[in-house]
């Protein structure tokens, strides 16, 4: 297998940003309603992890999910820098090896700036799907919502310690 890589193109990352910015919206009200999963946000490079993602996208169909990191700033510091952008799409023929190897990836003479290393806020998007997961490292908390569904099974699923009520989360990316 090989690792995926960093997106390039603007036209690949946008609707991905868009999306990720919508869902966050949804995120921050399911969060002030209980409606969503609170759990530790370090857990992102573990094949506990990138099974359980993988038992979700699963669970609706869905073969591919993104990473996307919002924060720093995508466009005037990621983008500006590397030129490209901080988002990686795993497809099915991605084992976990790939994904840490991705997460881990130097975007260009840097390898401080992978997403895994200078990330401070990243969101994790099934494509397609209605989803998201955020995770806040300087929190370190992630928060999950979605349809009940998911967000039952997510709670009978996730491999580490799932908080029974929001620990003082908050969201903090740019709208």
């Amino acid at each position: 297998m090989s690792k995926s890589d960093y997106l390039t193109k603007y036209l690949e990352f946008e609707p991905l940003w868009a999306r990720a910015k919508e869902k966050i919206q949804m995120l921050s009200s399911a969060t002030s309603l209980g409606a969503a999963m609170h759990f530790d946000s370090h857990g992102i490079l573990t094949v506990e992890y990138f099974s359980f993602i993988r038992s979700l996208l699963q669970l609706k169909g869905v073969t591919q999910f993104a990473v996307v990191s919002l924060k720093p700033d995508p466009f005037n510091y990621f983008h500006y820098h590397f030129n490209k952008y901080p988002a990686i799409i795993f497809r099915p023929e991605h084992d976990v090896r790939d994904f840490v190897d991705s997460l881990n990836a130097d975007p260009g003479g840097s390898p401080a700036d992978a997403i895994s290393n200078n990330s401070e806020q990243y969101v994790l998007l099934p494509l397609p799907g209605d989803w998201i997961i955020y995770a806040d490292l300087k929190q370190e908390l992630a928060v999950m919502s979605g349809p009940a569904d998911v967000v039952h099974f997510a709670r009978k699923h996730y491999p580490f310690n799932v908080f029974e009520s929001n620990p003082g989360f908050t969201i903090l990316a740019k709208k």
